[in-house]
């Protein structure tokens, strides 16, 4: 991993083991790859490390027709230090950006804040407008809504949609859930809370 920067810090109690599920899930990818019979073992190993990169976020992730419902948070030690941290922000009535590029682990996670907190929670992807004539539905549209609304509250961005032009001062709070493999790229996505007019720690 890299060190944190001068906006960034290092929290221990968000260290976690696996689950055994977890574990289990991420064993059958390894020796999947180890057991195969392709005489070029590179032909699988592109498929296995976007598996394995799934099964870290939830083991659900990597199984195929899981709908978005069936998240339950104890299979995933990254998804109770994540929700561990939502619990604190949620105490001192801030808001956060949860950063994930993939759009499965996008619903998964919207659905489990759902189900926990009671929040319905925007996802800003690739899939959503920078314009339209229904101005809610916009990138804009509903960091403006994120922005306005008081107290906790948790908006979900994929770190490639809300890399330029979104402000989102709103948020004090980054949980890179899944990172991305250019750290300029993640920088890039994290600085959207560090803009002029900031006025929060």
């Amino acid at each position: 991993g890299t060190e944190p920067t001068g906006n960034e810090r290092y929290m221990e109690v968000l260290a976690a083991q696996m689950p055994e599920v977890q574990k289990l899930a991420y064993d059958d990818v390894v020796n999947g790859v180890r057991l195969t019979k392709a005489e070029d073992k590179r032909q699988v190993t592109l498929g296995a490390l976007q598996a394995l990169r799934s099964i870290c976020i939830h083991p659900a992730l990597n199984v195929k027709d899981r709908s978005p419902n069936q998240l339950s948070l104890d299979q995933s030690g990254k998804m109770m230090a994540a929700f561990a941290l939502l619990d604190d922000i949620k105490r001192r009535d801030e808001k956060v950006i949860i950063f994930l590029v993939n759009k499965l682990a996008q619903q998964l996670v919207s659905v489990a804040v759902q189900m926990k907190f009671g929040l319905q929670v925007d996802i800003i992807n690739g899939d959503t407008k920078t314009s339209s004539k229904n101005a809610d539905a916009t990138r804009q549209g509903i960091i403006k809504k994120f922005q306005s609304g008081l107290g906790f509250n948790v908006i979900i961005m994929s770190p490639i949609a809300a890399g330029v032009g979104l402000t989102v001062t709103a948020a004090n709070n980054v949980i890179h859930l899944e990172r991305h493999w250019n750290p300029a790229k993640e920088a890039q996505a994290t600085d959207r809370v560090y803009r002029i007019g900031q006025d929060k720690p």
